[in-house]
């Protein structure tokens, strides 16, 4: 049914699909004069067809075609009714169910772009490898198991892109085509890629192999206008690319790799991780790189261009076998991100360069005691994690870092909090972790310092009591205090947005819960105060007050001297946590 106004638009009326119900109609608008005109585009992408219309069929003058995201795989040789759109240029089949496509490509001699990704194909559709114009095919996401042997008639091609399929092997005649720009052929199955000859894809640009089977060697040196490869979570035992003077992103993550020799003028970012590299080769210095990722590898030693990288906002070192890193490293002015963690780092560079790093990772080393100026040369640290090392003091710090939000020193053997204190007066800091250090004491005025502070553990510590200052510490939302030599607590029912409280391992005697369970309060640990008492009416007058205090998620109250506690009392707890 056609009906059509004085306007210029007309609405076509149309059912189809093998689900879709009698009254279920679909309405596609479309302007009358491009259908006087014989309209050359045609978009019914997402429309549940499983037919085509009619008037698709019918306009041979079509040059635009997109059918993505439908059902026509659903009818059986429904795209044989496109063959006679012999002016198409562009058609996009994706995401339509299709195990097969009865057309024969050589049909449409214009076909510049097709789109079959997200199918079922088990094999490309007959005569693609013959379209002259064709610069772009992508048929990702299919059940591809072997393609056409003979790629050489497709003189126009620039992008190719079969990523996700089960593609064993490569045609030799992909690497003739002198247009192509860009292959993606991750996550296939292909295990070799047979020599490159000279002058291979000479304009090629993107490369993309990751997620394959490859291994030993894989000689990539003919591929001279190479910009960005990708050749992670392979096999790769040696790789040849020390030539390719254009290459701006390069990705070897994952593989098996010992030694990796460039060229280094453009490169810009360069993913290196998971390997056993011991040493990176730069024939020249990578001037323009700004990330570098070499962590879980065997380095003892930065690469030796590093500190001449200037470029570089972001190193990840961690996971090597470092002993030593140079002071010139802290001297990079766009350095924002240095992580060393899980090394065998004893001592850093005795004076710093004042830089602007805003996230440093040290843990895991073997740390003893940082440079006197180690805080004054970061002032504008967001994150810093020192956890696991075996400092015994901060250096004393006459300035705040003001931008602090993240301090993690946990797994050290810190005592004095002091310097602490001074350092973090001023800051804005939102979590700290000083759990398993030697602390018996709270320096004077630490909550009173706190004013931002959401997240704060001082769990593993032989710390005997709490001051009731710690109401002061407004935004405290998460607080962990368990194995320490607690026999008393103060009163939390001020902490109006603490939700966490982790009070076990302690030698907490009794406790009134009123006072120690504030509003917002959904996680109360307990357990393991062996001498803990506590009046049962406390869990009833919680419950009778529920609407005033929390539903709790989890309370833990096991390994406690709870025998006074009856069953209308533990009934009255269940409640509470259910509503």
């Amino acid at each position: 049914m056609v009906t059509a106004s004085h306007c210029s638009r007309m609405t076509i009326v149309f059912s189809g699909g093998n689900n879709r119900s009698p009254n279920d109609t679909r309405i596609l608008s479309v302007d009358i004069n491009r259908v006087r005109n014989i309209q050359d585009e045609v978009k019914l992408s997402g429309r549940d067809l499983a037919t085509i219309p009619e008037y698709v069929r019918r306009n041979v003058h079509l040059r635009i075609l997109d059918l993505s995201n439908n059902c026509l795989g659903r009818t059986e040789d429904v795209l044989s009714e496109l063959s006679e759109l012999k002016n198409l240029t562009r058609l996009n089949l994706s995401v339509n169910e299709l195990k097969n496509i009865p057309l024969d490509f050589t049909s449409f001699p214009f076909l510049e772009v097709l789109c079959l990704a997200g199918n079922e194909l088990e094999c490309l559709p007959e005569g693609i490898t013959g379209l002259h114009r064709l610069k772009r095919l992508h048929s990702d996401f299919n059940h591809l198991g072997n393609l056409p042997l003979d790629w050489s008639s497709l003189v126009s091609l620039t992008s190719l892109t079969l990523s996700n399929n089960r593609l064993d092997q490569l045609p030799t005649t992909i690497w003739t085509l002198q247009c192509l720009e860009v292959l993606n052929l991750q996550r296939n199955r292909i295990s070799v890629i047979d020599p490159l000859p000279d002058g291979a894809a000479s304009r090629l640009k993107e490369l993309r192999l990751a997620w394959n089977r490859l291994s030993g060697r894989l000689d990539l040196s003919p591929l001279v206008n190479i910009s960005h490869l990708d050749v992670s979570h392979n096999d790769l035992e040696d790789l040849e690319i020390s030539k390719l003077c254009k290459l701006e992103s390069l990705d070897i993550s994952q593989n098996v790799l010992k030694a990796l020799n460039l060229e280094g003028s453009r490169l810009r970012t360069l993913q290196a991780d998971g390997n056993g590299l011991d040493i990176i080769t730069c024939k020249q210095v990578p001037l323009y790189l700004e990330k570098l990722d070499i962590s879980h590898n065997n380095f003892e030693y930065l690469p030796e261009w590093i500190t001449e990288a200037k470029s570089l906002h972001t190193i990840l070192a961690d996971h090597n076998h470092l002993s030593h890193v140079p002071a010139e490293i802290f001297s990079c002015c766009n350095l924002m991100d240095l992580r060393l963690n899980h090394n065998l780092l004893v001592k850093l560079p005795d004076f710093l360069t004042q830089c602007h790093m805003k996230s440093l990772s040290l843990q895991y080393n073997k740390f003893e005691k940082l440079p006197y100026n180690f805080f004054w040369a970061l002032p504008c640290l967001e994150m810093l994690n020192l956890s696991y090392n075996s400092l015994k003091s901060l250096p004393v710090s006459c300035d705040s870092i003001i931008n602090l939000k993240t301090l993690l020193l946990s797994g050290n053997q810190l005592s004095d909090l002091t310097n602490l204190i001074n350092l973090l007066k001023l800051s804005r800091i939102e979590c700290l972790h000083l759990s398993y250090n030697q602390i018996k004491e709270l320096p004077e005025g630490f909550f009173q310092t706190l004013h931002f502070l959401r997240t704060l553990s001082l769990s593993g510590n032989e710390l005997e009591n709490i001051s009731s200052h710690i109401s002061k510490a407004h935004s405290l939302e998460k607080l962990y205090l368990h194995s320490n030599q607690l026999s008393s607590i103060p009163k939390f029912s001020d902490s109006n947005n603490l939700q966490v409280l982790d009070l076990a391992c302690n030698k907490i005697h009794e406790l009134e819960l009123a006072s120690i369970v504030p509003k917002d309060l959904t996680y109360l640990d307990l357990s393991a105060n062996c001498d803990l008492k506590i009046d049962p009416t406390d869990f009833q007058h919680l419950w009778k007050f529920k609407d005033s205090f929390p539903p709790f998620s989890m309370s833990a109250l096991n390994n406690n001297a709870l025998d006074a506690l009856n069953n209308n009392a533990l009934d009255a707890l269940n409640k509470a946590q259910r509503y």
